[in-house]
């Protein structure tokens, strides 16, 4: 087999190959141009100083676009994770991304529709028909795009209403039983005012079997609907109104067993339980990591996902003279609930964890600009945002634990090299897991946690023309924020469970391994433990209420100098400075700190934009380095998350896309990047399963160094489309993708043996447009070879030493039929 990077070499030649035949061939075609609003105005792509893969309706169309996450196979850098709900979804972009799964952190990719902010990544993952545009700006944006965008943009643009009635309906049936049905309609109401209305449904049963119910796990159900209004009173003022909601009910998502522990060898010896005081009755049903592509789990209980997003938006364009003012107001709410079978087995130890979180935003953005500039353009504006948060998250213990609990200890401490003198009483007898009931059936924690957020900023920036070909560009931000949070742990019973006072400390240390043996120390752990996280079980350690108010300023900003070669050619430079604000922690942790500070990025980008051959030959070039400081860090270690900031990361890479129309049929395009992207300084990071704690904190290990996760070194896309007229009314089309990734860490501990050796998918649609469009019908396939890879890994939950994983999604294929008029 071919390893990187001789397979990116292979597929780079050959694509060079074939973008040589495409320039040296007589034709008419040229690439069209595409606009994008990436600096807050209307300017075409290849002038832009900035790195941004831009997609339009037709593209999007010709893809089967869904989501944000059918984005991955075309931008460069961009990874989409997804773990224990629908909605616990993390972005990353050139390496760098913020965990979904704690509400207390903000995404390090800020997602925007129509100009408004969705200020959680779930809120932004909803099926998504009737788009315009979709931009993905990469690097930090924190100057235009303000808070949040550290890592980078999607920006999202869907059509807007039109004075031509029209509309079109489209539907998708495949495999697993998908459908998919989306409808819109447009028209005019009267000579100044338009409306547009649009629905989307879509429906399809799981991929992963649950063995315990016989159930299906990951399937989707979710709808929604979209209505506009479009005013205009005069031919310089333009009034949009946007109402929309959307709805989730998903059985969603399945943790699979990736690498088998210690823990496993003692589930299997069966006869035991029974003396145990087992009670719920279950034989455990021991899965084995090397049957993860069969996608069976064996869990008591489907896990939950359930989601409402709300939002309306005015937006107003007025132009003055030779100046546009710009409102964008908007009032949204996004609700979650989501429950899991914790301890991802058909045992009865953490049947229950689950979370309802409410979020309501209020945002307003004010912008002015100049119009018809000669030499100078600029900006200036101002930004609002208020944001309330409410969070009720609970974890139960089950009729199991303690029981198994008992059981499993030996087993672990075995696999360290064996009790240490003077411990022999945590394995059985008085004093015991199970004799001292610290983990009873229906015992655990409720806890609340309400936050208010409210942040406003001032922002300007400006291009001036030195020269025709030579422009320089600055941008400045000040953002003003505060957040206070008021939260309330609550033990069942009151004084808190799952701790182990004195003798029965948390963590065993390493002198077990031969050097003289010393009890095992109760917490805090010192350095040089090796960590057993069920001693300790840190979701239920009482925790004492807080009331906390943070306020955080910072100024933020860019630099670029551009230089226009030649009408098709421009090279440019910039550097940004880029911010995310610190926040607390809403949920118990390992650290015992609450609290982490803002996340900081110096940014450095150089780039070429070209066309050639007249207009048929589209080239971006884009390398990069940055520098993030205090970087936001949030790790499941089994027992809780390690919520802390990381010190320092280091991301650089090189970016290339390319576009070829060689003829009037026949379209290429290409994609490869190389990034690297690692932990400068992380030293009291997490640690692995039964690694020695070396870090500055008790019990956290030095991860300086180490990648950071989900992050390939290599990626590559090549596409090519054919549509060759067959009648005078009626024209065939063929495309073709292929996708390749390198391997890449899945765990956020960095455990080596959540190595994915990385992957290549295929994909194809192919079809026929009759009547210009009016109808179509197309038969499309998804990862037609059925690879198989891990997005993301973690360890499992009271079972050191074991990993778990989401897997990818299998081969899917259908048809779908579209109309429009």
């Amino acid at each position: 087999m071919i390893k990187a990077p001789y397979r990116i070499y292979l597929y780079a030649a050959l694509g060079i190959v074939v973008l040589s035949g495409a320039i040296t061939t007589p034709a008419q075609a040229q690439i069209d141009e595409l606009v994008v609003t990436a600096q807050k105005r209307a300017e075409s792509l290849q002038d832009v100083p900035i790195a941004v893969s831009a997609f339009e309706s037709d593209f999007l169309q010709d893809i089967g676009f869904e989501d944000i996450f059918d984005l991955e196979n075309y931008t460069p850098g961009l990874y989409f994770t997804q773990s224990q709900s629908a909605t616990q979804t993390t972005i990353i972009l050139r390496g760098i991304g913020t965990s979904g799964n704690n509400a207390g952190f903000e995404p390090s990719v800020g997602i925007f529709i129509d100009g408004v902010y969705r200020s959680r990544t779930g809120a932004g993952i909803f099926d998504m028909p009737d788009l315009e545009r979709v931009e993905v700006l990469r690097g930090p944006q924190s100057t235009l795009f303000g808070r949040n965008t550290i890592a980078g943009t999607i920006n999202i643009i869907t059509k807007k209403p039109e004075y031509e009635f029209g509309g079109s309906a489209e539907v998708s049936y495949g495999n697993y039983d998908y459908i998919n049905t989306r409808a819109t309609v447009t028209g005019p109401l009267g000579d100044k005012a338009a409306l547009r209305v649009t629905g989307i449904f879509t429906d399809r049963d799981g991929y992963i079997h649950n063995l315990h119910l016989d159930t299906k796990l990951n399937d989707r159900n979710r709808w929604s609907l979209k209505g506009q209004l479009l005013l205009n009173p005069t031919d310089t003022f333009e009034a949009r109104l946007i109402v929309d909601y959307s709805e989730m009910d998903e059985v969603c998502c399945g943790g699979v067993a990736f690498v088998n522990g210690p823990t496993d060898a003692a589930l299997a010896a069966v006869p035991l339980f029974g003396g145990l005081g087992l009670s719920s009755g279950n034989i455990p049903t021991i899965l084995s990591g090397d049957d993860f592509f069969d996608r069976d789990v064996a869990i008591n209980d489907d896990p939950i996902s359930k989601a409402e997003d709300f939002g309306v938006s005015l937006e107003i364009n007025w132009d003055i003279g030779n100046v546009t003012l710009t409102s964008i107001t908007a009032y949204r709410t996004y609700d979650f609930f989501g429950a899991i079978d914790a301890d991802f087995t058909n045992l009865d130890i953490v049947p229950l964890n689950s979370r309802d979180f409410d979020q309501s935003a209020i945002t307003q953005e004010i912008r002015i600009q100049n119009n018809d500039a000669d030499r100078f353009e600029w900006l200036a504006g101002f930004y609002f945002f208020s944001q309330d948060l409410d969070m009720d998250e609970q974890l139960r213990f089950g009729a199991d634990t303690d029981a198994y609990i008992e059981l499993i200890f030996p087993a672990v401490v075995e696999a360290l090299g064996g009790l240490p003198s003077g411990s022999v009483a945590l394995a059985g007898g008085p004093g015991s897991v199970a004799s001292l009931g610290l983990f009873a059936d229906g015992t655990g924690v409720n806890d609340f946690h309400k936050q208010d957020h409210r942040s406003w900023a001032l922002f300007a920036q400006g291009t001036y023309d030195v020269t025709e070909k030579l422009s320089l560009t600055g941008g400045i931000r000040f953002t003003k924020e505060r957040k206070d949070l008021a939260s309330t742990f609550t033990e069942i019973p009151p004084g808190g469970t799952g701790f182990l006072p004195g003798g029965l400390g948390a963590f065993i240390p390493v002198t077990i391994f031969g050097v003289p043996n010393i009890p095992l120390a109760p917490p805090p752990v010192p350095p040089g433990t090796v960590p057993l996280g069920f001693a300790s079980f840190q979701p239920t350690t009482p925790v004492a209420d807080f009331d906390i108010r943070l306020n955080d300023s910072e100024v933020t900003g860019t630099a670029k100098i551009q230089y226009q070669w030649t009408p098709d050619i421009q090279t440019y430079a910039s550097y940004s400075r880029g911010y995310k604000s610190g926040g607390t922690n809403v949920a118990r942790v390992v650290s015992g700190n609450f609290l982490f500070k803002p996340e900081k990025v110096d940014s450095y980008e150089i780039g070429l934009k070209g066309q050639f051959f007249d207009d048929r030959l589209r080239v971006n070039l884009a390398g990069y380095i940055a520098k993030y400081n205090d970087f936001q860090d949030t790790t499941f270690i089994g027992t809780g998350f390690l919520v802390q900031n990381a010190g320092k990361v280091e991301s650089k890479g090189i970016e290339f896309e390319a576009t070829a129309v060689p003829t009037d049929w026949l379209t290429l395009q290409s994609m490869v990047t190389w990034q690297d992207s690692e932990f400068k300084k992380f030293e009291s990071g997490p640690c692995q399963a039964f690694e020695v704690s070396t870090g500055l904190l008790p019990g956290s290990c030095d991860r300086s160094g180490d990648r950071t996760p989900q992050t390939p070194d290599w990626t590559a896309h090549f596409a090519a489309t054919v549509e060759q007229p067959i009648t005078d009314m009626v024209t065939g089309f063929v495309r073709g993708d292929l996708t390749y990734r390198s391997d890449f860490i899945t765990a956020t501990t960095n455990d080596p043996r959540s190595l994915d050796d990385g992957y290549t998918t295929i994909g194809a649609r192919v079809g026929l447009v009759v009547d210009d469009g009016r109808f179509e019908i197309s038969v499309w396939g998804k990862n037609l070879t059925d690879a198989e890879w891990i997005p993301l890994s973690f360890d499992g939950v009271l079972q050191t030493g074991k990993l778990y994983a989401y897997p990818n999604e299998p081969r899917t294929y259908g048809v779908t039929v579209r109309a429009s008029f």
